[in-house]
């Protein structure tokens, strides 16, 4: 069975997680809630990092680039930045290969990242 949330927030101070929880990321409600849920972080919490937790997952379609990226235009102005984090083999190269490694911070970090 398809997991109904394909997400969950947390935040921590100006830090905002948002973990992936579905391994497979192609169902288009899936990617209308990931976006829609950004969207709204972004709105209300502007937060100073937006992590994108991606541990679960190991494969996603185009659409979640275009997330990632439409996320990191709105944060920039606010002084704010997006980080990958837990990305599997596969999915770095997918970033190495469309040279989108250069627009974003990575960690394997476990815990709550945290502005320095």
């Amino acid at each position: 069975m398809e997991q109904d949330q394909p997400l969950e927030v947390r935040t921590d101070g100006q830090t905002v997680v948002i973990r992936l929880l579905v391994p497979t990321i192609t169902d288009p409600q899936h990617i209308a809630r990931i976006s829609e849920t950004v969207n709204e972080v972004i709105a209300r919490q502007k937060p100073r990092v937006l992590v994108f937790d991606f541990e679960l997952v190991r494969f996603f379609t185009s659409q979640i680039l275009g997330i990632l990226l439409q996320a990191r235009q709105a944060l920039q102005p606010l002084g704010g930045k997006v980080v990958i984090k837990s990305l599997s083999t596969t999915l770095k190269r997918v970033f190495r290969v469309t040279y989108l490694e250069r627009f974003f911070e990575f960690s394997d970090k476990d815990q709550m990242l945290v502005e320095r």
